[in-house]
């Protein structure tokens, strides 16, 4: 499906005005159309007008109709326009490439081996292989620009809140991250987290509020979501008519509070909490009377878009807080002002200088995790959000190498669905497993490696936790609550690849079974993740503070 909307907006952008793109639907012939904002609607018209493509359309190595606009039963496209946009995504996967490798060595300054790491896992995510390869998306092009901003906004906050290369990298994060908005909207939850981190950090000196930085701030950031608007608000029918178009293809709320298949957050657990209340509901009712029965709610009550937006914001609300808190701190204790009693000789001073900016990346994580769990109309792909960040911060610590590989076990376990052909059966077992053998090992490798410099011994009981608390080193990353949760996850996909389709499926009985079992799974064990993501963070906001 993905594949066929990403075809037909190369089709939009290359044989449509303008002022077109964002009201066409091909007569009423496709439902996929143009739902992305503007900057990504550019990439596309890069994609299709370039003179790559054409040449390839003259020398007819591309077919016509894989760039022509077609309705949905005609879009069959041949061999050569799918491995032309494959083509397409391997290509923007340089953005990926080159924010990880900016990120983790920002985040891991002066440590080779957790840079190594970090990127090596996130280049090598078998949930973006499974979204952007095979499923077909651009989400490693996304994640890349995400990571180049949480990049520049940690070498902001490691310089000093006054001096002219914090400004210059704080704004060039600004800017990065607001570029990353008009390329996709579903990144605006991880807004309020930026906007608190970089008021207090960047738009305060001494103490004091700072509105000559403040404008220069919304100049920049402001200028950066505007402009790539502009073109479209300068077309017929006007500013409002476009502008309302955009956004209610950018917004259909219409859709429902979750897709067709249930992301695994809160609501998906919602949902089922409310299908087991209407069974009940039902059978408890054919014992009462008539009267008694009519008086009974059929079900829990629905979750509008307000309420969503409402529990969103208190789910991002602690980030916030924290973000505030933190940047406070960091200005106000230079490091040479931090204490350097017992307690602190634990870490380097490489070490020490590490954890200063690395709070901004915990508060992404658990801001990306509010967002898939709170957020109206969630795709499964939203935990990529989460997943990615976490990668940089997995191999400075036993706790956030273990959160890391259960977020990784249960979030790429829920996209496995995506892939429901028998002949991908194989690759997605194999790459799921592979990926969780490799991040394992190499996870171990770099936390006891960290763990020995720190304490310039060659074995300990115990190491200070980059964002955590203290954790007793034991028999590997695993823990016996990982492997009872991998069992389940084994039974459930089991039932799902095996069982349903041999015994349930062919008497067209629960057919929507697998996929909830998936669901209600993995959000069980991803809202655990989410709480301690959001303990990590806490954590590491007081250890930002004590130094």
């Amino acid at each position: 499906t993905d594949f066929d909307v990403h075809r037909n907006w190369l089709a939009i952008t290359r044989h449509l005005p303008l002022e077109r793109w964002y009201f066409d639907d091909v007569n009423g012939t496709t439902v996929h159309t143009l739902d992305y904002p503007p900057s990504f609607a550019f990439f596309e018209y890069a994609l299709s007008n370039n003179p790559i493509t054409d040449a390839l359309l003259d020398g007819e190595w591309l077919d016509e109709r894989c760039l022509a606009l077609l309705g949905d039963d005609e879009n069959e496209p041949s061999e050569i326009c799918v491995a032309f946009q494959r083509l397409t995504v391997v290509m923007s996967d340089a953005i990926l490439i080159a924010g990880a490798m900016f990120a983790s060595r920002s985040v891991h300054r002066g440590d080779e081996l957790r840079s190594l790491v970090s990127t090596l896992l996130i280049v090598l995510n078998p949930g973006l292989v499974l979204l952007d390869h095979v499923h077909f998306q651009y989400n490693g092009m996304l994640l890349g620009l995400l990571l180049l901003s949480i990049g520049c906004v940690v070498r902001g906050a490691r310089s000093s809140g006054e001096s002219g290369g914090s400004q210059v990298w704080n704004l060039i994060g600004a800017a990065t991250y607001a570029y990353l908005l008009t390329m996709k909207h579903l990144y605006i939850i991880l807004g309020p987290l930026y906007f608190f981190h970089l008021l207090r950090h960047h738009c305060f000196m001494h103490g004091k509020f700072s509105s000559q930085r403040f404008f220069t701030l919304a100049v920049v950031t402001g200028s950066t979501l505007i402009l790539p608007f502009a073109p479209f608000l300068l077309q017929p029918p006007g500013v409002r008519e476009q502008l309302t178009q955009i956004v209610r293809r950018l917004f259909p709320f219409q859709r429902g509070l979750c897709h067709d298949y249930w992301a695994a957050n809160v609501w998906a657990l919602y949902l089922f909490a409310d299908k087991i209340f209407r069974f009940v509901v039902r059978r408890v009712g054919l014992s009462l009377p008539e009267e008694m029965r009519n008086i009974l709610p059929m079900g829990l009550l629905d979750v509008s878009p307000s309420v969503t937006a409402l529990c969103l914001l208190l789910g991002l609300a602690p980030a916030c807080t924290c973000a505030w808190r933190a940047a406070t701190s960091s200005k106000s204790m230079s490091v040479s002002e931090r204490p350097t009693g017992k307690s602190t000789t634990m870490l380097s001073e490489a070490e020490n200088e590490n954890q200063k900016p690395n709070f901004f990346v915990c508060a992404v994580v658990f801001s990306s995790f509010s967002g898939f769990m709170l957020a109206y109309h969630v795709h499964e792909k939203a935990i990529m959000t989460a997943i990615i960040p976490l990668t940089i911060l997995a191999p400075m610590s036993i706790e956030g190498a273990r959160l890391y590989l259960r977020t990784c076990a249960l979030g790429h376990f829920g996209l496995l669905p995506l892939l429901y052909r028998p002949q991908e059966l194989i690759f997605k077992v194999s790459s799921y497993v592979a990926h969780l053998a490799l991040a394992t090992a190499l996870l171990e490798v770099a936390t006891s490696t960290s763990a020995r410099k720190a304490t310039g011994t060659k074995s300990i009981s115990s190491i200070t936790l980059g964002v955590g608390g203290t954790r007793e080193m034991d028999n590997g990353l695993l823990t016996t609550l990982d492997k009872v949760g991998l069992t389940i996850l084994s039974l459930v996909f089991i039932f799902m690849e095996a069982v349903h389709p041999l015994f349930l499926k062919p008497m067209g009985v629960m057919e929507f079974l697998p996929l909830l079992a998936t669901s209600v799974t993995c959000a069980t064990g991803l809202v655990g993740c989410w709480i301690c993501s959001g303990a990590i963070m806490a954590r590491s906001m007081k250890r930002n503070k004590c130094r």
